[in-house]
């Protein structure tokens, strides 16, 4: 399993964390791009393919303690995070991507951080 980890940002504040999980030793690899992108813009990448097919999006509230949303929070925004409490959540979505039936699938999951909101 292949792991991206990426923090999105407006100006100098992280708004959305995103992780992307890919299966590379899957029944037939779609994905060989991934070695190669970078800093590249998944997005960019997926959306201007149109072979690419989205999934339905799921959507979930995550407990604060998330692990790889944790991993991608620098320690000013971890305190910030623990000063609003552990009854809060964090609101995320989910997405599959895939290219033809039967073939591996690459997995997108993007977090909200309540920041989000200063730009809506």
């Amino acid at each position: 399993m292949r792991q991206r980890l990426v923090r999105l940002h407006v100006g100098n504040a992280p708004v959305v964390l995103a992780q992307t999980l890919v299966k590379m030793d899957g029944p037939v690899n779609d994905w060989r791009f991934w070695r190669g992108l970078g800093t590249r813009s998944l997005g960019s990448v997926l959306f201007s393919n149109p072979q690419v097919k989205r999934g339905e999006l799921y959507f979930a509230r995550l407990p604060l303690g998330q692990a790889w949303v944790w991993q991608l929070l620098d320690p000013r925004l971890r305190i910030e995070m623990n000063k609003i409490g552990q009854g809060r959540v964090w609101y995320a979505r989910c997405a599959r991507f895939s290219r033809k039936p039967e073939r591996t699938p690459l997995w997108v999951m993007e977090v909200f951080l309540p920041q989000l909101q200063n730009y809506l």
